[in-house]
């Protein structure tokens, strides 16, 4: 997505009120990427693999992690839920939490929220939408059904 950002989603998935994330040494670069509009994630050369959540060192070869790699924004549904209880303040029920797999790499699974959308298909592609900024900047990585053919 490196010709034009992708879309912020504002009312869809309002921050008012809500618990702000809390970037800790792993994965404060993944949290300050956010604030840019842009979803990286750690990458260890050696295993050529990426890794979510951010961790300190590769859990297959064991070396640093200290590159990180920006990712398309282009994924499937690899499961999802339909979340009917208050259990974050600020978010309206229903709501729906998905698994994707990232198109750079297969098997690996981001947990996010689909937004503006029905219950999904497995398999199904989706894009990467940004929610409205907190108070500090960050901003959390959504996603929808992709408009347009």
């Amino acid at each position: 997505m490196a010709d034009r950002p992708p879309p912020e989603i504002g009312r869809l998935f309002p921050m008012t009120g809500r618990p702000s994330p809390v970037a800790d040494p792993d994965s404060a670069p993944f949290w300050a990427a956010t604030a840019q509009r842009r979803l990286v994630l750690p990458h260890c050369p050696d295993c050529d693999r990426l890794h979510y959540p951010p961790v300190p060192r590769c859990p297959t070869c064991l070396r640093p992690l200290t590159g990180w790699r920006e990712l398309s924004g282009r994924a499937s549904v690899h499961g999802w839920t339909e979340v009917h209880a208050d259990l974050v303040p600020g978010i309206d029920c229903p709501y729906l939490v998905i698994e994707v797999e990232p198109v750079e790499q297969p098997g690996l699974v981001m947990t996010s929220a689909l937004v503006g959308a029905t219950r999904p298909a497995l398999g199904e592609a989706v894009e990467l939408v940004w929610s409205d900024p907190y108070a500090e900047g960050t901003r959390l990585p959504c996603f929808r059904r992709p408009e347009g053919p």
